[in-house]
Order: C-alpha cells, then sequence, then structure tokens
C-alpha cells in the first residue's frame, strides 16, 4: 500500500538522507518534504492528462448563465483541476470556476481530477513525483548544486517514462484535420 512517506522516503533517499517515520516529523528532512509533498502532487498532476487521474461527470446547468458570449455555465466540480473536454462538439471556456458553453444540460465532462491517495496513483507517476520533490528540496537538503543536475536527468527520465506509459493506455485520441491544415493545400 503506496503512502506519501513511502514517497517522500524515495525522495530523501536521492538525495542520501535517512527515512522518515511521518510528513510531520521535527526534522529538517520532515519539514522539507511537507512543505513540498502538496504543491508537488498538485503541478504534477496538472502537467499531463493522467489517466488514473481522469474522472467523467454529468452536471446540471447552473441557474445563472454567462454575461456573454455563451448560453450556459456549468459549475466545474469540486475536484477539478483542469477540464479535458467535453461531450458535446461545442466550444467551451472555463471561468471562474464554471464551464461556458452553448451545449445543453446535463453536460458531459471528462476533467483532471485531484488525487490525494497514492494508491491511485501509477506506479511510475509515484516514481517520477519522488524524483520531483527530491529535485524540490535537493539543495536545501544537501547544499550541493551539482547534485541537482543529476536529480534533473532522473527526474526526467522517470517522468518520461510515466508520461509514455500513460499515452500506451487506451485507444489513441482521434485528430481531426481542420480547415486550419486544409489551407495549405
Amino acid at each position: 500500500m503506496a503512502s506519501a512517506v513511502e514517497i517522500c522516503n524515495k525522495a530523501l533517499t536521492l538525495l542520501g538522507n535517512k527515512p522518515i517515520v511521518a510528513l510531520t516529523d521535527d526534522t529538517k528532512a520532515g519539514r522539507a518534504v511537507n512543505r513540498v509533498f502538496d504543491p508537488t502532487r498538485l503541478l504534477m498532476l496538472q502537467g499531463h492528462p493522467w489517466n488514473f487521474a481522469s474522472k467523467r461527470a454529468s452536471i446540471a446547468a447552473s441557474s445563472t448563465a454567462p454575461l456573454f458570449g455563451f448560453d450556459r455555465a456549468f459549475p466545474v466540480p469540486n475536484d477539478a483541476l483542469f477540464v479535458k473536454e467535453i461531450s458535446a462538439a461545442e466550444a467551451f471556456k472555463v471561468e471562474s470556476g464554471n464551464i461556458n458553453t452553448d451545449a445543453t444540460a446535463p453536460l458531459e465532462v471528462i476533467y483532471i481530477a485531484d488525487i490525494t491517495d497514492p494508491d491511485q496513483m501509477t506506479p511510475l507517476f509515484r516514481e517520477a513525483l519522488a524524483a520531483r520533490i527530491a529535485l524540490d528540496i535537493g539543495y536545501d537538503m544537501t547544499g550541493n548544486a551539482t547534485l541537482l543536475t543529476t536529480l534533473k536527468s532522473i527526474y526526467d527520465e522517470r517522468l518520461s517514462g510515466a508520461r509514455t506509459n500513460d499515452a500506451q493506455e487506451g485507444t489513441p485520441d482521434l485528430i481531426e484535420q481542420g480547415t486550419w491544415l486544409d489551407s495549405r493545400f
């Protein structure tokens, strides 16, 4: 069973530090990983449309329509970090906690959720997250600027592997050629 402490201990191992028991440990390492764990997790979740973080929702329209530009507003799900797509073949914009569109209710959306349980994350994502945490706290923990170059390489390699694996799950998205591309011919 994966945990935030396990991820942070992998980061500390990359730095040559002893493991912690809890994120609340009153040690230099405990304070460092506690400070960066959640912001780094959120940064990485928003950085790629991860399959494990993708969720679907059917949303009722808000009682208040946008002032102009679109016919309806739909509230963004509370755990959404960003909206990937809506099922209607309509244009949409996410503004002020709403999805503004001309689509009719209910609006079916696919979004990236704020995943806090490490067991829901893929092992490759957890490894990349650990490397990113090590990179973020590396100088503070070691004072070694040259170590950051090595940590950056490790992070880039792990992130690339996690993204590649993520892209291989499922059928590739169909990319439709539009009039803009046709205009070259």
